[in-house]
């Protein structure tokens, strides 16, 4: 079907030289206006794990192995089984590597709206497997760090290139 609707999109789309959309959904107007695209699964008894949508990116007329495989893909995943009562659902963003034949999750967005980068289970509202930056190599920026304390904080002084504890101690 998507050559399809490509053929379609060619054939009406303006030929004003920039950039045009191949698909475009048009909803209504105001807060519960905007187009809807749907996508959903034919499983009868969704458990955890199953995917509910996936939106694969690829370059179709590429040559070679690797360049034919999925270069991205963004999908819904249930994260329990469905019933009357619940459908917790993560979002997916997963990206290609050379050498492999499924792009791989590198973010995870949980039910309960936790982040993980580089980790599939978020246990905070943030979770980064690996090195976080801050700036660039002697152009950062100050950087605070907040715990469950009134008035104390911990803050790298980017201009005074030294680190600070704020409070009392």
């Amino acid at each position: 079907m998507g050559s399809i609707v490509a053929e379609i999109a060619d054939k009406i789309a303006s030929a004003g030289g920039g950039e045009r959309s191949e698909l475009e959904i048009r909803g209504g107007t105001g807060a519960e206006g905007g187009g809807i695209l749907t996508l959903s699964t034919s499983e009868l008894t969704v458990v955890d794990g199953d995917k509910l949508g996936r939106i694969d990116f690829r370059a179709r007329a590429e040559t070679g192995a690797d360049a034919l495989l999925v270069s991205a893909s963004i999908w819904a995943e249930a994260d329990d089984t469905f019933d009357a009562s619940g459908n917790e659902t993560e979002i997916v963003f997963a990206v290609g590597t050379a050498g492999t034949a499924v792009a791989a999750e590198v973010v995870r967005i949980d039910h309960d709206g936790q982040l993980g980068i580089g980790v599939a289970t978020p246990a905070s509202l943030l979770h980064v497997a690996g090195t976080v930056q801050v700036g660039v190599d002697d152009t950062g920026h100050d950087v605070k760090f907040f715990g469950a304390t009134a008035s104390r904080h911990m803050e790298w002084d980017e201009s005074a290139d030294q680190l600070n504890i704020h409070g009392k101690v």
